[in-house]
């Protein structure tokens, strides 16, 4: 728009030419060109526009004839609304409005649009009033969304005071009276009736309806091929009659029909089962009337009524199943409990010994069976299960039958009343407190043995996995596909194509990289679609479009949503894979059609789900002679096989051949035919062949009058937990002969080092001092060795060092309370435990010979802390300091050899420590200050 203000003629309008207008006026135009929202400026007292890019797209046929066009001139249609708003700009009032009608013409014909706007004054170089800025958001299809809105949260409560009111009747013929009676009100309509037809569907059998006023009633039995619907409705489509008399599908007969029982307009909804015409709900009145904003509401009260109607009908069914369901609710070897349909009682628990079993409902439950600290998490995955009415699962700690604490994986299905709210819940538990120690100490054993390379490795990566997360993310922020096109024109100015110019993560998934090429040339098949169409005309006319489409071209095949917006010479499209929503729907459709079915089988579902609620446990029945009659979930997930193959088929089939030669399946059939059950605990096989180790038990089923008729067979797949306890033994096993391995070698060496030693010393003649010395060196480093053979036990501490060197020397329990120990526990890294241990010997060794501990007034404190390092990290400084001895000649010339270069010299070098060795007239005091490295600042934060 900058060009085309600049090249156009103002010469030709009330401004004048440009070189003559205000600077006022310039700054004006400088604003609303930059600006990212649709202004407008209206100068002078004709209020002639100039308007920037945005806003241009908001005027559609009346631009470019607009520009410099005095505004009532170019928006005749709504100067009445405009006029008195431009006054009171003019008289210096600044004005807002939100989500204002305006009623214009801007693509050939007249339309209602919604906009927000801000009016503000725009002043001459002399301050004065000269003009108005317009700033303009359209919200039509805001506006347009929320009045569809209304319309359908109107239709819902009618449909929730419909479900609530239905959802309280048992009885069918008074929850098809109740449906009628609402739906006639809500429309006011003259009958309502609802009628089931009989198998050739020769007949309608109408059991209620409803009547307004005085109107004849319609129950009874009466033929339905004279009304001239029955066409429509066996083809499952709804029949709309706005006018009976001059509605072109009735012949005269029909017309007739309708007219001797007074009814002008009908709209009448099939019910359809297997593609078979079985009921339809109608509405009739005695005046024409359009039914088109009721037909939504008619058709959701049809299915809503069968459903119910279906539901009643089928919960007379649930309750002879009922006492079957408790019969077999009981012949399983896992835990079973029932709660109330809030938790707060437990009607029954049947622990196996695993819990204490409840004799009568329990309020305080979780007092008895869970730890304080877990119930915020047990009661959080409670709440949601009732919240959403679906299966609780959680795999938690319990207290056990023996006062011990163990782990259990519960599952409970909600069992839903006639009102369709939760009356009880029935759950099954099973003991995992096994699984949940190997898994425990196989992670311990990981940790403790896991290299220093991994975790330097883990460092060194984090930054840079972080970034690479970050990055990823900020990428796939979006799961669906976002495209940018622009219009590709021939020379007469008509978009013949469109060009990518840019492509999301998602979308270049599926198209690969794009950006630059030919929509058409790439994706003929939008032509066909009328999806090129679709994006020409939201470039042309700035109306955005929306539609679903079955896309089946190039490498595409399914269902899609796509939203265009114009964008530019061009446009914006979100698309959204929605094959797997529609999939959804027929599905929802389809189960809606077995929902009468479903309530006949409601009870032994209920059993069914708690048994596939246990996934690990394989669960099936027999016949006497092993012939497997039932083949549910759990055993699939366990041992393979689909119902279809597995039944009728003998059970032997899942022993391993060694088992089956040896007899074992019938032996295990005839014990608990005799005992009224066996154990079952060995390897099996899979249908595909693999093993699995099963622990479980076969039980002997009895008909009601108490004679055999098969068996059933429960067994958990522990085969995780026998191969990793197997794991942790061979791990075990491997360590025990690594360490001791090591210890042999390290003590090995130290022999071999102590005999060279003598075999030197015999030679060359040391003094016994000498000998004494390399002896003690000697052993300190072996008792080091030592430390580190048992360091899987724990790690290496500052304290373990000091006593070690002290009880070595037998002053510990001789010193008593002459020697103070004190610091916090701080773990040694390997490295560092043989040199810092070396230093601790000479110093426990002179203070025996020559300082504190060889006089009974000497005293030594040995003490250390963790500070910070000023940006060198966490250090540790430990203090060696003796007291209570008067420091002899001797004495002094003793400690001045190799302890004390060792704690000078090597610490320094070897370990970057910082050292200090004072000689004092009251005896010795050591200072040293070393690095920790990051394991040893977290065990001390810790």
């Amino acid at each position: 728009m900058a060009r085309r203000i600049r090249a156009h003629d103002w010469t030709a309008t009330p401004l004048g030419p440009v070189e003559a207008w205000p600077q006022s006026l310039r700054t004006a135009i400088d604003i609303l060109l930059s600006s990212g929202f649709p202004t407008i400026a209206l100068w002078g007292e004709d209020l002639v526009q100039i308007y920037n890019d945005r806003y241009r797209d908001l005027m559609g046929f009346k631009h470019p004839a607009g520009l410099g066009q005095p505004t009532r001139e170019c928006w005749p249609e709504v100067w009445h609304i405009n006029k008195p708003i431009y006054e009171r700009v003019w008289a210096g009032e600044t004005l807002t409005f939100e989500d204002a009608l305006f009623p214009i013409i801007r693509s050939g014909r007249l339309e209602d649009a919604w906009f927000t706007l801000t009016y503000g004054a725009l002043r001459d170089d002399g301050d004065r009033v000269a003009g108005v800025l317009v700033s303009v958001f359209e919200t039509t299809e805001r506006v347009r969304t929320a009045l569809r809105l209304r319309e359908n949260e109107e239709r819902q409560a009618f449909l929730l005071k419909l479900s609530d009111a239905l959802r309280a009747i048992a009885d069918p013929v008074q929850i098809q009276e109740e449906a009628l009676r609402l739906l006639g009100e809500n429309l006011e309509a003259g009958w309502v009736y609802y009628g089931e037809f009989d198998a050739d569907v020769a007949h309608m059998i109408v059991r209620a309806d409803y009547r307004r006023g005085d109107e004849p009633s319609l129950v009874g039995s009466c033929p339905v091929a004279s009304f001239g619907i029955l066409q429509e409705l066996s083809a499952g489509r709804t029949t709309v009659i706005h006018d009976t008399l001059n509605s072109p599908i009735f012949s005269e007969a029909s017309r007739a029909q309708w007219g001797s029982r007074g009814m002008r307009s009908v709209i009448a909804v099939p019910i359809m089962k297997d593609g078979t015409l079985i009921s339809a709900l109608a509405v009739a009145d005695t005046e024409p009337r359009d039914w088109t904003r009721d037909i939504a509401s008619i058709e959701e009260t049809a299915q809503r009524t069968w459903a119910a109607v279906e539901r009643a009908r089928a919960e007379m069914a649930r309750r002879e199943s009922e006492s079957r369901f408790r019969a077999l609710a009981t012949a399983g070897a896992y835990m079973m409990y029932r709660m109330s349909a809030d938790w707060r009682h437990m009607h029954q628990l049947e622990g196996r010994d695993f819990l204490a079993d409840t004799t009568s409902p329990v309020e305080n439950w979780a007092d008895t069976y869970l730890l304080p600290e877990d119930q915020p998490e047990i009661f959080a995955a409670i709440d949601r299960a009732i919240r959403t009415k679906s299966l609780f699962e959680l795999e938690h700690r319990v207290r056990l039958a023996d006062g011990g604490v163990g782990w259990v994986l519960s599952r409970a299905v909600p069992i839903l009343g006639p009102d369709g709210e939760i009356a009880e819940w029935f759950g099954a538990g099973s003991d995992v407190t096994a699984k949940r120690e190997v898994e425990a100490k196989l992670r311990e054993a990981e940790e403790r043995h896991r290299g220093e390379l991994e975790r330097q490795v883990r460092e060194r990566t984090a930054e840079l996995k972080a970034n690479r997360d970050l990055l990823q993310a900020t990428m796939d922020a979006s799961t669906d596909m976002i495209q940018v096109f622009e219009a590709i024109r021939n020379g007469s100015g008509e978009i013949v194509d469109f060009r990518w110019v840019l492509n999301n993560h998602t979308s270049e998934s599926r198209y690969g990289k794009v950006e630059g090429e030919s929509l058409l040339t790439r994706n003929p098949g939008v032509v066909q679609e009328e999806i090129f169409d679709t994006f020409k005309r939201v470039t042309e006319t700035g109306e955005p479009g929306q539609a679903e489409r079955y896309y089946i071209h190039e490498q595409f095949d399914g269902w899609f949503y796509q939203s265009v917006v114009k964008l530019g010479d061009g446009v914006a499209t979100t698309t959204k894979d929605i094959t797997e929503w529609k999939q959804a729907q027929d599905e929802v459709l389809r189960l809606q059609e077995e929902i009468a079915q479903a309530k006949l089988r409601e009870s032994e579902e209920r059993f069914r789900l708690i048994v596939e609620s246990a996934r690990d446990y394989a669960i099936f029945t027999t016949d006497l002679n092993g012939i497997i009659t039932e083949w549910p979930p759990g055993a699939q997930a366990v041992l393979g096989g689909t119902p279809d193959e597995m039944v009728g088929r003998s059970m032997d089939m899942t022993f391993l051949p060694e088992y089956i030669s040896k007899g074992d399946p019938e032996h295990e059939r005839r014990e608990a035919r005799e005992k009224g059950h066996a154990p079952n605990v060995r390897w099996h096989r899979r249908i595909d062949g693999a093993r699995v180790f099963i622990s479980g038990s076969t039980r002997l089923l009895r008909d009601a009058k108490g004679l055999p008729v098969g068996y059933l067979k429960i067994g958990q797949d522990i085969t995780e937990r026998k191969r990793s306890e197997e794991a942790l033994r061979e791990s075990e096993e491997r360590l025990k002969v690594m360490v001791a391995e090591l210890q042999h070698r390290t003590r090995n060496l130290i022999a071999v080092v102590r005999s060279i030693a003598q075999q030197t010393m015999a030679m060359t003649g040391p003094s016994e001092e000498f000998r004494e010395q390399f002896y003690d060196r000697l052993a300190a480093l072996a008792r080091v060795q030592g430390l580190f053979s048992h360091s899987d036990e724990g790690p290496i501490t500052i304290e373990t060092l000091v006593r070690m060197e002290l009880d070595a020397l037998g002053v510990l329990q001789e010193a008593g309370d002459r020697i103070e120990i004190v610091g916090p526990p701080v773990p040694i890294r390997p490295s560092v435990v043989q040199t810092l241990a070396l230093a601790l010997h000479e110093l426990a060794t002179n203070a025996r010979k020559h300082g504190a501990l060889a006089t009974k007034r000497g005293r030594l404190r040995v003490a250390w802390l963790v500070e910070d390092g000023n940006g060198e990290g966490c250090r540790l400084r430990l203090e060696w300091v003796e007291s209570g001895t008067a420091l002899t000649s001797e004495a002094d010339s003793a400690r001045r050899g190799y302890g004390r270069e060792l704690i000078e010299r090597a610490l320094p070098h070897t370990l970057g420590a910082r050292t200090s060795y004072e000689l004092n007239a009251d005896g010795v005091r050591c200072s040293i200050d070393m690095p920790l490295d990051k394991r040893e600042r977290q065990h001390r934060r810790q």
